[in-house]
């Protein structure tokens, strides 16, 4: 679970900071203030960390002379790592990328120095390594340093966490994949076998779908009852098939799935099924099989009726018990169904910077005790911005 997050020089972030962040966080305010800026920072922190290719002068939105600068603290399985990368852009010099990271761990007590990197230079403790100016250092460590060593353990760890980051913007949820009717048994063997921590996350619903159904039929099971009658109510069945085509003397075999919304329906394939129940089916599928450690999710409630974003809310709820949930909204439907404590409120000033904080103590105990009169958290939030 990532605990705080400071974001430098990001697009409209110029200098945001999240703190005491739960299982649950909901990033909450008007268009056009920056929300989805700072889901996308700390993806590109996350993804910059662990790429092991080196990057290129176009891989963010920096311009020359610029530094974006983003720090995040997490813990998980009872560690705590500090990891925080500088990207500079300078055209004018041979390497026109230049990249500052440092890790560090926590003992419980004191944080110590995992590595620290400066332009081509890792200093890992009493050892050096050079590496391209251009290449994150983290997946460089972990394949060159021996595995039991204790740096090693320590970059594997933060490599694994970061990994399962995993950001779903609303036009990945909305978009029906390119192959979204039928896979080949092979491919979708092959594409099985390479199924191993750290593999790249696939955006096919197929897929992702398909591998739950023939390999972890308790998760498929899950996540039929939350789409079925006794959850969300939109898909009655799921069919899944293996027809066989020849030609000639070769017969190759493929997979199909079709979804049957009410009992006496026809079934269709997941590109003829609405955008609301794609969404719905995509959010869902990313949560069981996508194995996040953290799921940045924007605005659940695109394109879903009022009554199914109130259930879908209770089920984000519940995963956020399993991982680490930082979603966008402008739902009253989710953010009526948040803690105070939960919120954080994002909004642009004056020079078009993004700002963002937690509600203060005073603040969180007036909104309980006006939650406690049955009003709404959306109303309480509202009176706020209106004081601001």
């Amino acid at each position: 679970m990532i605990t705080s997050v400071h974001i430098q020089g990001f697009r409209s972030c110029e200098d945001v900071r999240l703190d005491s962040l739960g299982h649950l966080v909901a990033i909450v305010g008007r268009n056009g203030a920056g929300k989805t800026n700072v889901l996308e920072a700390i993806d590109w922190a996350c993804r910059t960390a662990t790429r092991s290719d080196p990057l290129s002068p176009g891989h963010t939105l920096v311009s020359h002379g610029t530094t974006v600068r983003v720090s995040l603290e997490w813990q998980e399985a009872g560690q705590a790592f500090r990891y925080a990368i500088d990207y500079e852009l300078r055209l004018h010099e041979k390497s026109a990328i230049h990249l500052i990271e440092r890790l560090d761990h926590f003992d419980g007590t004191t944080w110590h120095e995992t590595l620290t990197r400066s332009g081509a230079r890792v200093s890992l403790g009493n050892k050096v390594l050079n590496i391209g100016t251009a290449t994150p250092c983290l997946p460089v460590v972990a394949a060159f340093v021996p595995g039991t060593d204790a740096i090693a353990t320590q970059v594997q760890a933060a490599i694994s966490f970061l990994q399962r980051v995993r950001y779903y913007p609303i036009d990945e949820l909305n978009e029906p994949s390119e192959e979204s009717f039928f896979v080949g048994k092979d491919e979708f063997d092959s594409w099985c076998a390479a199924q191993k921590p750290g593999a790249a996350a696939t955006k096919s619903v197929l897929r992702r779908l398909l591998y739950l159904y023939h390999r972890d039929r308790p998760r498929f099971d899950e996540l039929k009852s939350l789409l079925g009658e006794d959850g969300l109510g939109i898909v009655h069945a799921i069919e899944v098939q293996e027809l066989t085509a020849s030609s000639g003397s070769e017969a190759d075999s493929f997979y199909i799935v079709r979804y049957r919304p009410m009992p006496e329906s026809n079934s269709l394939y997941y590109p003829n099924l609405s955008s609301g129940t794609r969404r719905l089916i995509s959010i869902l599928v990313a949560l069981a099989f996508d194995n996040c450690s953290v799921m940045l999710l924007e605005q659940p409630e695109d394109g879903i009726h009022s009554g199914l974003t109130k259930k879908l809310a209770d089920i984000l709820r519940h995963s956020a018990g399993q991982l680490q949930l930082m979603v966008s909204s402008h739902s009253p439907n989710v953010i009526n169904r948040l803690k105070p404590d939960e919120v954080r409120l994002v909004a642009i000033d004056e020079k078009g910077h993004t700002r963002v904080r937690r509600l203060t103590d005073q603040e969180i105990g007036s909104a309980s005790e006006y939650l406690s009169d049955d009003r709404p958290l959306e109303d309480f939030l509202l009176l706020l911005d209106e004081d601001a």
